[in-house]
């Protein structure tokens, strides 16, 4: 008997909107609905775009990478470390996914353990994957500013 799958976190009201002026923390785990434009980064022809998206794809990678000071300096390159980064924790979850039961057999589990930690790990791989193509979208406007003439 296959189990439910694990409860997602959901959004708190209002929590997938534009920050302003670095008020609200941005909620990086939990992937905007509205076509693929992160909802804790400002639009692209506003004033604030750089820096709200420095603030989340920072709060999307390892703490230590906000003292980087190239990171900080140049943001396409953060978004592409971000990306690559994303992209490797969807690798793990699928390892996780494909290897649970051959690599967790011999632990004191019961079969369900196992199977929550399967449907865990596909659905953090869903979680990553749509924070990854919002990266690449936010990545995409940051490369046009950054393109040689």
């Amino acid at each position: 008997m296959k189990r439910p799958p694990i409860k997602q976190v959901q959004a708190l009201p209002g929590a997938d909107f534009a920050r302003d002026a670095g008020t609200a923390a941005p909620t990086p785990w939990l992937p905007s609905q509205r076509g693929g434009w992160p909802g804790s980064v400002a639009p692209p022809s506003s004033e604030r775009f750089v820096q709200s998206a420095k603030d989340w794809l920072f709060s999307l990678g390892p703490t230590r990478w906000r003292f980087i000071p190239m990171l900080n300096r140049l943001p396409v390159l953060l978004a592409r470390v971000v990306r690559s980064h994303l992209e490797a924790g969807m690798a793990s979850a699928t390892l996780n996914s494909r290897t649970a039961q051959e690599s967790l057999g011999h632990l004191d589990l019961q079969k369900t353990d196992l199977e929550d930690f399967v449907d865990f790990s596909e659905q953090e791989y869903s979680q990553l994957q749509a924070l990854a193509l919002q990266v690449r979208v936010v990545e995409a406007e940051l490369e046009r500013r950054y393109r040689r003439q």
